[in-house]
């Protein structure tokens, strides 16, 4: 399927966002397919790193000692700072979305 900007724009997608989109095609040569096809599975690593961490966190809280619980709990919350820093959030999160439901 082709997906063109008119589909992006009534999907939800912005015209900055649509620049944006258009940074990442001129940068490194990629198709606007190609282009929602990465965000999308950036997202979708993205969340499942968020809900690893989560569940390692509560094994912690129910075997691990305070101090253990803290100082896990604030190197969670620094991994989970990192994970979502470095891909655009809501962008990868409007290219999952179109992704479900045009694909």
């Amino acid at each position: 399927m082709s997906i063109t900007e008119a589909k992006l724009l009534a999907s939800g997608f912005t015209s900055l966002d649509l620049q944006k989109l258009r940074k990442y095609i001129t940068k490194d040569a990629l198709s606007l397919d190609m282009v929602i096809s990465d965000l999308s599975r950036r997202f979708n690593a993205a969340l499942l790193l968020t809900i690893l961490l989560a569940a390692v966190y509560l094994i912690v809280l129910i075997i691990a000692s305070r101090e253990n619980v803290i100082s896990t709990g604030v190197a969670m919350l620094i991994a989970l700072f990192i994970i979502w820093f470095f891909q655009p959030p809501f962008l990868s999160y409007k290219a999952w979305k179109f992704n479900k439901k045009y694909r």
